[in-house]
């Protein structure tokens, strides 16, 4: 096994370049598996895996190997396990708690509340008013290296990510003004 402090060199000597996203997202989704309620694990190993989870998505950011939306929205999704398996959040690291996700994934938010708005309504826009270009044609093969990354609308698809994710730790925050900016982006979701 590797320990939690050496996965980073582990993952450099392996890996030398980028991993995928996809292998990031199966190692995530193999933890959230592994603390699953109906899997009979004692409180210790629950508490190990999740650490995992979250050592693991933090480094994958640092890395720049996933967006940190995508890394926030893990560290939401493991958080909220923790708080529905009930695990004591002393025993936790501060990320796995509902205030120290929610904390990270606001500082990694990609785009300020009303950025975000106007990014949203002119995408609305943009979609209200194309006509039959702005769409693939039926049958034709699509290259998506084509076209340039539009770094708005994935910086928008980031905000919304999050966005998904911050209800399920919402009702079990503590910090006050961690739970007014959760709330008050979880209050223009409509308008994304």
């Amino acid at each position: 096994m590797i320990p939690l402090d050496s996965l980073g060199e582990w993952l450099r000597a392996r890996f030398p370049q980028r991993v995928s996203p996809q292998w990031w997202q199966a190692l995530f989704e193999s933890v959230e598996s592994a603390v699953s309620p109906l899997r009979n694990l004692d409180q210790d190993q629950r508490i190990s895996d999740l650490k995992l989870g979250a050592v693991a998505a933090i480094l994958a950011v640092e890395r720049h190997d996933i967006d940190a939306s995508l890394g926030a929205y893990w560290l939401l999704r493991l958080a909220a396990a923790a708080v529905r398996l009930n695990l004591p959040v002393s025993e936790l690291p501060v990320v796995l708690t509902p205030d120290g996700s929610a904390a990270w994934a606001l500082e990694h938010v990609p785009l300020p509340r009303d950025e975000a708005v106007v990014a949203a309504q002119a995408r609305r826009r943009q979609y209200l008013a194309a006509d039959e270009s702005f769409f693939a044609p039926i049958g034709a093969s699509y290259d998506s290296g084509s076209q340039e990354p539009d770094a708005q609308a994935s910086a928008l698809r980031g905000v919304e990510r999050i966005l998904s994710a911050l209800p399920w730790i919402a009702d079990h925050l503590t910090n006050p003004e961690i739970r007014r900016e959760v709330h008050a982006w979880l209050g223009i979701e409509g308008q994304l």
